[in-house]
């Protein structure tokens, strides 16, 4: 019974803590443009800016489904790379997670999220008619220092070299840990 009730007891404070969790990417949702950003543009080419999709004009010129009212995102292209430095708080397992949407008609285009300098992620995403839709995908880290620079950037395969990759939601937050063999011990 005592671990039945202490098992209970973690869950539900591991469920708090989870929820409770300050994001450590400044911005990430970019409701406040790039603040926090460093953009990085190659050859000359033109700023990119943070959109926000507010009606029906906006969704049809990104080709984005009309469901992502309120969608703050960046577009980033072969031209451009948006990084941040971000402290983190201890050395433990962090989660790195993001919304991307390719551009439709736009190329095939490779995304690719580094870290340290170091790629963690890639994928490809192949060009199509369809409306464009965001998918979240989730990283686990496991951070060397206190620091960590997260970048993302695209590859253009095929298309414009303009048109590239939606990024949305960035979020980065230390994974809570529970040590299954102090339950036990209990």
């Amino acid at each position: 019974m005592k671990k039945l009730i202490l098992l209970l007891f973690c869950g539900l404070s591991l469920q708090l803590f989870a929820q409770n969790k300050e994001n450590l990417i400044n911005n990430g949702q970019f409701r406040n443009s790039l603040e926090g950003w460093e953009i990085l543009l190659s050859n000359g080419s033109p700023g990119i800016k943070a959109q926000i999709l507010s009606n029906e004009a906006d969704y049809k010129k990104f080709g984005l489904a009309d469901n992502f009212v309120g969608t703050s995102f960046v577009e980033i292209d072969e031209n451009s790379t948006i990084r941040q430095d971000v402290e983190l708080k201890s050395i433990e397992p962090h989660s790195l997670v993001f919304a991307f949407a390719p551009r439709p008609n736009a190329g095939d285009k490779q995304l690719i999220v580094k870290v340290d300098g170091r790629a963690v992620w890639t994928t490809t995403l192949r060009n199509q008619d369809a409306v464009g839709r965001f998918q979240y995908k989730a990283i686990k880290l496991m951070p060397e220092e206190k620091s960590a620079q997260i970048s993302f950037y695209v590859v253009s395969l095929s298309g414009a070299k303009d048109q590239g990759v939606f990024i949305a939601d960035v979020f980065l937050n230390e994974e809570p840990l529970v040590d299954l063999y102090m339950i036990n011990k209990y």
